[in-house]
């Protein structure tokens, strides 16, 4: 909802750093209990690969620092991404899922 959608960019703007940031949401529908584990598995085959996801059924850019990746994939090596999840009820939660170099 916009109003999700608003709190939502409010606290990302808040991260002491610009970053790439993608919402599976509209690649995925909307899964519930699964999709968390379904993003998880597409951010890490990205992770491994050296690509970003990107957001997809984003017609209006958002207002952002960051760069949201949008209509492809975005071919760029890193290691590590943070996956939020905004939930219902004002619950959110992130975990930072970084390669392990060896």
């Amino acid at each position: 909802t916009k109003v999700g959608d608003d709190i939502e960019l409010s606290s990302i703007e808040k991260l002491p750093y610009i970053t790439d940031i993608y919402g599976l949401k509209g690649s995925v529908g909307h899964t519930l209990s699964s999709s968390a584990g379904v993003e998880m598995a597409y951010s890490i085959a990205g992770l491994n690969e050296g690509w970003i996801p990107y957001t997809s059924n984003l017609a209006t850019p958002l207002p952002t620092k960051h760069n949201i990746v949008r209509d492809n994939i975005l071919e760029k090596q890193t290691d590590n991404f943070i996956k939020l999840s905004f939930g219902f009820g004002g619950v959110s939660a992130g975990i930072l899922v970084e390669k392990i170099n060896k």
